[in-house]
């Protein structure tokens, strides 16, 4: 952090400058951290402890009639720590959101081949399929995860009954055209591969890829000679799902190794000491990079189970449903809590509603 002498201009000019910030940024992350959760990727506890610590320093300083530049050095600090928890909760969100745009780029790729085998067998999938891109392309990513029938899931579930049903009316057109597909998927991940090496963070698949082609060498043996039966398609079937899963380990470790460059970067930015960073990185492990960086942005302070229960229920508006999903503590042990906070006055009116 600067110390007081490092301000220059106005104390008042940097004082509503970093406010600004502070504000936009507590905001930013309040957004990212709810989101977050729609996408079943709530933060630990603390980082509710940290926004709300964050908001009542922003208040108290807001409060301020007078600004010397200690105090304008002090909102200084603030917008800092602000601008670091809206970049934490921003990249874990990118992150998750990349992982449902690696499940729809290959559900498009399946549709695709479908769609060239026989085109009339998937015009209604068609239609939901672009309903799902259409939230994506909006940012509305936790829609696609829970909405009952425009969901990514659902979509997936389709898929797998129009192959087989396509498959079964067409084994010529769908072995033909699933070919093509594995072709693109092929390039797509050796690509992936590359661009690890190149990196350092090399993905080892060799088995995966010996396994893939002693499937579908005989595959294209016989799609070579125009004999292509129901066997010869379900084969291709599985062969197809053999180079998605390739092709979806490959994408992850290159998002992920993106994950874990963002994280190394913040954590060398701020000065925290981390053994091994580069091999953390390279070798691609998120969880204990995230682990690190959850440590340092919502420090060592103890807090009770009182007080974390009572932030995450002014975090989600009272919700007892939202705030649950968002702690780390078990239910039995999350109700037993709320149920000190209602003897204790400090929580009132539970409503229940049947959903």
């Amino acid at each position: 952090m600067s110390s007081k002498d490092d301000i220059e201009g106005d104390p008042w000019d940097v004082f509503d400058e970093a406010l600004s910030r502070a504000t936009e940024n507590l905001d930013a992350s309040r957004d990212h951290y709810q989101t977050l959760g729609e996408l079943g990727a709530s933060p630990p506890d603390g980082y509710v402890t940290a926004l709300s610590d964050l908001e009542q320093d922003i208040e108290r300083i807001d409060d301020l009639l007078d600004v010397t530049a200690e105090e304008a050095q002090t909102a200084v600090n603030v917008a800092q720590r602000a601008t670091l928890l809206a970049d934490v909760l921003s990249i874990s969100r990118t992150f998750h959101e990349a992982l449902i745009d690696i499940h729809l780029d290959l559900a498009e790729t399946w549709l695709e081949a479908l769609s060239h085998a026989n085109a009339g067998f998937v015009e209604a999938l068609d239609e939901n399929f672009t309903v799902v891109q259409q939230l994506v392309a909006g940012g509305k990513y936790a829609q696609v995860m829970d909405n009952q029938q425009f969901s990514l899931v659902s979509c997936w579930n389709q898929l797998y009954e129009k192959d087989a049903d396509i498959r079964t009316d067409s084994p010529d057109k769908y072995v033909e055209a699933c070919l093509e597909a594995i072709s693109d998927i092929e390039e797509g991940f050796t690509d992936d591969l590359q661009e690890l090496n190149r990196a350092g963070a090399t993905l080892r698949v060799k088995s995966e890829r010996q396994a893939l082609n002693s499937v579908l060498e005989p595959v294209r043996e016989v799609f070579s000679d125009r004999k292509c039966t129901q066997e010869t398609a379900l084969e291709t079937s599985i062969a197809l799902q053999g180079a998605m899963m390739l092709k979806y380990q490959t994408t992850f470790a290159r998002r992920a190794y993106t994950y874990c460059c963002e994280i190394a970067d913040i954590l060398a930015a701020e000065s925290v000491a981390v053994d091994s960073l580069d091999e953390l990185k390279t070798s691609r492990r998120v969880d204990e990079l995230v682990a690190l960086l959850n440590k340092y942005v919502t420090g060592e302070t103890t807090v009770s189970d009182e007080e974390r229960v009572f932030d995450l229920l002014s975090e989600h508006h009272g919700s007892l449903k939202q705030a649950l999903a968002a702690t780390d503590l078990g239910t039995a042990e999350f109700f037993d809590t709320v149920q000190k906070l209602y003897l204790d006055d400090q929580v009132v009116d539970i409503e229940v509603k049947f959903e």
